[in-house]
């Protein structure tokens, strides 16, 4: 109601938000109302991304790869490297990969971590970093992982405020874009509901069936009482 927009830790809890606040204007009688602004995190970034793309406040990255586009790179890198002929499942190491790029990205550890490597799979990794950060340039194109490093290192600040939903943990990646735009203000933190917090209780079970059984019982207590 504030014009504040939610981001989310996923799209089926964006999902979820925007028919809960749809209830929400529906109960207060309300037959016509605004549409919340509720974007998963990832999508909202790379919006940001195509926008300040559009007014040319970044000229050196022509354009942004889906996740699906930069999986057919980790493809075929991984598979015209050097250790893709005696991989068992090129396609998996490649996912795996990926994985841990990002992961990287996320966690701010720099591709140089590995150079000392002892391992033949932290050498694969990279060079597979290594040439997928070369195919990129080549492509003048920036991976949707990459994001929140570009917001840091342009000083990007939302326009908007902006409020966080359903994230379990914040990677450093994002969580220092979060601190640097609270103390410009562009944050609005809500506080934990005191109830809800309170009816959080923890049950321990003797065995796998044990737990089915206390699951079951709750869940017909639940539907008892409506």
């Amino acid at each position: 109601d504030q014009g504040v927009t939610v981001l989310t830790a996923s799209r089926r809890l964006a999902h979820a938000l925007r028919l809960g606040y749809a209830q929400h204007a529906q109960s207060q009688g309300q037959s016509v109302w605004r549409t919340p602004r509720v974007l998963p995190w990832s999508t909202w970034l790379a919006q940001q991304w195509l926008e300040a793309r559009g007014i040319g406040t970044h000229a050196h990255h022509a354009r942004l790869l889906t996740n699906a586009q930069a999986r057919i790179l980790w493809d075929s890198l991984v598979n015209d490297s050097e250790w893709g002929e005696h991989l068992l499942n090129p396609s998996n190491a490649a996912r795996l990969a990926a994985r841990s790029w990002r992961r990287m990205q996320e966690y701010l550890i720099p591709l140089a971590a590995l150079n000392d490597s002892d391992s033949s799979e932290g050498r694969a990794l990279h060079a597979w970093c290594t040439e997928f950060l070369r195919r990129c340039e080549k492509l003048q194109a920036i991976d949707e992982t990459r994001l929140a490093h570009w917001a840091h290192d342009a000083n990007f600040v939302p326009e908007e405020t902006l409020a966080l939903a359903g994230f379990d943990s914040i990677p450093p990646s994002v969580a220092r874009l979060i601190e640097r735009w609270r103390a410009q203000g562009k944050i609005a933190d809500n506080e934990a509901d005191e109830q809800s917090s309170r009816s959080v209780v923890v049950v321990t079970a003797r065995d796998a069936d044990d737990v089915l059984e206390l699951a079951g019982r709750w869940a017909r207590a639940q539907i008892a009482t409506g």
